[in-house]
């Protein structure tokens, strides 16, 4: 037979303080697992944002040619996939900055 004894500090020695110390770990601990999934949140958001930005213009917000890209590597792998074509149809207006100069940017970006 084993005889332990342990000698406590004396704020240790009421059984109250062992509750507290407890309550007190845990609530550092849910503070810190709350701080790490804020952070994961914030993350997940700027990944998402750096996202947008790479594949949209920032002035009209409309995609951008990685976008395009993106889509078309897409949809020729899908239509490989099934068996079927893929169309592309593409408007190159000349002179586009006589629209912007004339009606302004902002008819010009609802064209």
């Amino acid at each position: 037979m084993i005889n332990l004894s342990l000698d406590l500090p004396t704020f240790l020695q009421n059984p109250y303080s062992w509750i507290a110390a407890v309550l007190t770990i845990g609530s550092m601990s849910w503070l810190v697992l709350s701080q790490v999934g804020s952070l994961n949140n914030r993350h997940l958001k700027l990944l998402a944002e750096q996202h947008h930005l790479a594949r949209h213009d920032p002035l009209t917000g409309l995609m951008n040619r990685v976008a395009l890209e993106s889509i078309l590597e897409h949809a020729i792998a899908e239509a490989a996939r099934e068996d079927l074509s893929v169309a592309v149809f593409l408007l190159d207006l000349d002179r586009f900055k006589n629209i912007n100069d004339s009606l302004g940017h902002s008819a010009a970006t609802t064209c």
